[in-house]
């Protein structure tokens, strides 16, 4: 009779690192339908920098098609009811690097409210069912675009209602940036090309942020050192007059969108950053003496090593007096190795200057100029310049120096319009 061992065929399946995830907040009214729809149209094909939107499953295309037609038609999508909640899903893909999965839960913003607002994301499981799912969509993310329209409070005449506002992305910011694991928020400006000239006479848009929500700025923007990015889903508008004589603005036919090279350039980054944490996490979890061997086949392996162990022990007894016979004298003092000498490149940067221009409505163009001399030997140098607090301006260039040489660098980076665009930079051999 043969007896069988499961545990001689089974082995420890190897672990591997997540995929990063994204989720897209914000209260009734902040664009969340319309920018994903948007987003997930402008990346249906890879762009420059190799990012693709794929849609996971049939009903994520068909929705977004819908909503699609809806906008170039010349209407906005209805508004989602509360209660309701319709989820959608993509993989983020950066060609040749890594995916990570987006997901929007589309649920009206009442909901995003009665969750923060209230302060009821603290007793999640007295909630009804859509709002327990809501919080776990929250909790469960590593990255959050958190979306705001400024005329919830530019607009806004009631003061307690704009209080209510602030009070309500606060409190989700606060609670999102500190319970759990670490995530990575954005604020994200829905309909910024409506507000540019305001930010413009305010300062930019962080001066604009820190005078209508002075609460959010400070704990978040000023001291977390979130993000802010202005975004146009929709940027060419026009009014039409209902049926009972009002006027709206709706959508262009084959409209504009701005403010997205940005925001993609930041998810990208934040995905990059990501997946290295989970990794590393991954790495540090596995014991040392981690085996995916099963019982049996450990055993076995344990017992050939203690076997090679005894092997080389008796060649080296049988070999021994032939090498001292041969050895003379029998232990000879090594010889003195001259030293390693490191020669490399080595570079230095000299005659720095930056200048700030006016870039497009929501970004300025930060010029950094210099020159790089090589004073070691001949090599590969890399120039590296970025603006601080903006994960996605780092640019470099290379160069191959001879000793002595000089060569010229120029860094076009672009930067949130308002901000002091303070530079660093540095150089490298690879």
């Amino acid at each position: 009779m043969i007896h069988s061992d499961a545990s001689t065929t089974m082995s420890t399946p190897p672990r591997t690192v997540r995929s990063p995830t994204i989720a897209v907040i914000g209260m009734e009214g902040s664009g969340k339908t319309v920018l994903a729809t948007t987003l997930a149209k402008r990346l249906c094909t890879i762009d420059a920098r190799g990012v693709f939107l794929n849609p996971k499953g049939v009903k994520t295309l068909k929705y977004v098609e819908r909503v699609w037609g809806i906008l170039q038609s010349g209407d906005w999508p209805p508004s989602t009811v509360p209660g309701e909640k319709f989820e959608l899903e993509w993989k983020l893909n950066i060609v040749g690097e890594q995916e990570c999965d987006l997901r929007l839960i589309d649920v009206a913003g009442q909901d995003l409210r009665l969750l923060f607002g209230e302060e009821q994301i603290y007793s999640v499981d007295s909630l009804p069912a859509h709002l327990q799912a809501l919080a776990e969509y929250c909790r469960s993310a590593d990255i959050i675009l958190f979306l705001v329209n400024l005329k919830d409070f530019c607009g806004e005449g009631d003061a307690e209602r704009r209080t209510a506002n602030e009070a309500a992305i606060k409190s989700a910011m606060d609670y999102l940036t500190t319970v759990g694991h670490r995530r990575r928020v954005c604020l994200v400006l829905t309909q910024a090309d409506l507000y540019k000239e305001l930010a413009h006479e305010r300062g930019g848009w962080l001066a604009l942020v820190k005078q209508v929500i002075p609460y959010v700025f400070n704990a978040h923007v000023a001291i977390k050192k979130m993000v802010v990015h202005p975004i146009a889903a929709v940027a060419e508008t026009r009014i039409v007059v209902d049926g009972d004589g009002r006027p709206r603005q709706v959508p262009v036919a084959q409209f504009r969108s701005a403010g997205f090279g940005g925001l993609v350039n930041w998810l990208t980054a934040q995905v990059r950053k990501v997946k290295q944490e989970l990794q590393a996490d991954l790495s540090a979890h596995i014991p040392p003496d981690h085996n995916p061997l099963s019982g049996n086949q450990k055993k076995q392996t344990e017992w050939l090593q203690i076997a090679m162990k005894y092997v080389w022990i008796i060649i080296i007894l049988l070999l021994y007096p032939f090498a001292r016979s041969c050895s003379s004298p029998p232990f000879s003092a090594p010889t003195k190795q001259p030293p390693i000498v490191v020669v490399r490149p080595e570079p230095e940067l000299f005659d720095f200057e930056k200048e700030v221009d006016p870039g497009d409505i929501f970004y300025d163009l930060v010029t950094v100029k210099g020159k790089v001399i090589n004073k070691g030997t001949s090599g590969r140098i890399i120039v590296e310049a970025w603006l601080v607090g903006e994960d996605n301006s780092l640019k470099k260039q290379e160069f191959n120096l001879n000793p002595g040489e000089v060569k010229p660098f120029i860094f076009y980076l672009h930067g949130n319009l308002g901000q002091s665009h303070e530079v660093k930079w540095r150089p490298s051999v690879p």
